[in-house]
């Protein structure tokens, strides 16, 4: 795992003792290299994810709550934000986040 603080607290570290499970941290400023999925995967679908929510916000149907407030998006809108980047995702696009990390050759 990478270093966030998340990964080192004492109720996760009793989680993975009580499962005879070692846990390795990688040191920092190595996820571009050691993470693929972060490279090529994760970060595409984040900003899609983004793109599609601030669409929704500016553009989408606008209904308030009786104090008010915007109401947040239905599940199946939440559905449809990452229905796009999901599509996207094929065994040559997480070959290829390996590839680019040095992970394997093409």
């Amino acid at each position: 795992m990478n270093e966030c603080s998340v990964h080192k607290k004492p109720e996760l570290l009793e989680v993975f003792k009580r499962r005879n499970t070692i846990l390795k941290l990688i040191p920092p400023k190595t996820a571009s290299y050691l993470q693929p999925l972060d490279v090529l995967i994760i970060g595409p679908f984040k900003k899609t994810i983004r793109a599609e929510w601030e669409k929704w916000f500016s553009i989408g149907k606008k209904k308030y709550t009786n104090k008010g407030y915007r109401k947040k998006p239905s599940y199946q809108e939440i559905v449809n934000f990452v229905t796009q980047p999901v599509a996207t995702l094929n065994k040559e696009t997480i070959k290829r986040a390996f590839e680019c990390c040095g992970i394997c050759s093409s």
